[in-house]
């Protein structure tokens, strides 16, 4: 009769077993995010997009000359949380034009998303127009 608890069978099966439990996705809660921020339909450079869930680690990126940004989670792994999440808009003042002074870092404001967007699995680009985010009126 064969014994497969000889140590000639566990040296084969053991490395198999181990591989098998380690060829997962770390981040199984990730889902790749990207999108374009405008202002009236023109791209916005150096947007700073981030998304913060109810619990968990914000994901966050800049937007390049034309709009588009990528989400990372950490350093060198992209994606944010799926489910619900908060995206907050830090936007440098004075986008349309230029630095005044190029030594200090542009002042940036930033805006809160109306409402959470929901990350799902395989999900279209997302994109977000400031201008369609409500402005608060001062008290006079």
């Amino acid at each position: 009769m064969y014994n497969c608890l000889r140590p000639s069978c566990l040296i084969l099966f053991v490395p198999l077993i181990s591989m098998l439990g380690c060829s997962g996705n770390p981040y199984p809660f990730l889902e790749p995010v990207s999108g374009t921020v405008t202002r009236d339909g023109t791209p916005l450079n150096g947007v700073f997009v981030t998304f913060v869930p109810a619990k968990g680690r914000p994901s966050a990126g800049y937007t390049d000359a034309s709009g588009k940004y990528e989400l990372k989670f950490m350093h060198d792994v992209y994606g944010a949380t799926l489910g619900a999440n908060q995206v907050l808009l830090e936007v440098p003042l004075g986008q349309q034009g230029k630095s005044s002074d190029a030594d200090f870092a542009p002042q940036t404001k930033t805006l809160r998303w109306p409402e959470q967007v929901e990350v799902i699995a395989d999900g279209p680009p997302m994109d977000f127009d400031i201008t369609k985010i409500p402005t608060r009126r001062r008290r006079s």
